[in-house]
């Protein structure tokens, strides 16, 4: 997570999404050589299609293609779909509850020291103004979401809950119409509409995607 923040700093927040939103492809990668885990045929055509939504979806052609901002966040991609196919193997030993404490504890004891290193003020800019932002950033965001998240990768594996990556950019324009009435434009549209197409394809009833 660190290493996205770094580098949005480097090239447009657009730009580190586009990259971040392709982690399924490496946690479809490590999950076959770390967990053993046979995709088949059927699990790549899925992945292709929801990746060709996002693409029309942030538009490619538009984006600021700065090389060190997007080699850091392709490294933030890297590095998140390794967490995630390492806790797939730690969660059944500690517990999602336990699992998601201590690596996120873990994360603040070293964020805590690189601002001491650095001296960044770390209570810089915090009001009462904004402290309702970070509980619900806090509390929901990060502790709720990444509970559902790793509950889900207990539930399924690595490679299939990964798919959810795919889902948030075209969930997030259809939350902006509802909620701040931002018009979809066509890219946005064809982009959500490939994501469904690849998510009903993933989890199509009559389709099974890893073979145990």
């Amino acid at each position: 997570m660190a290493l996205l923040q770094l580098s949005v700093y480097f090239t447009k927040a657009s730009t580190a999404a586009v990259m971040m939103s392709i982690n399924p492809i490496f946690m479809i990668i490590l999950s076959h050589f770390i967990l053993n885990e046979r995709i088949n045929k059927k699990t790549i055509v899925a992945m292709i299609i929801s990746f060709v939504g996002v693409l029309f979806i942030f538009n490619p052609l538009k984006l600021s293609y700065d090389i060190k901002g997007m080699l850091i966040a392709l490294l933030a991609a890297a590095t998140f779909s390794l967490y995630s196919v390492l806790s797939k193997k730690r969660i059944p030993i500690y517990g999602g509850y336990i699992f998601n404490f201590f690596s996120f504890l873990l994360g603040d004891i070293v964020l805590l020291i690189l601002l001491l290193i650095f001296k960044v003020p770390i209570l810089q800019g915090i009001s009462y103004k904004n402290i309702p932002i970070l509980l619900y950033m806090g509390i929901f965001i990060t502790g709720l979401g990444y509970l559902c998240y790793l509950y889900a990768i207990e539930k399924t594996n690595a490679a299939i809950s990964s798919f959810v990556f795919f889902i948030k950019p075209a969930l997030a324009p259809i939350l902006s119409v509802i909620i701040i009435k931002e018009r979809l434009l066509l890219n946005v549209i064809i982009g959500i509409v490939f994501i469904i197409l690849g998510t009903v394809f993933a989890f199509g009833r009559n389709l099974k995607f890893i073979d145990n």
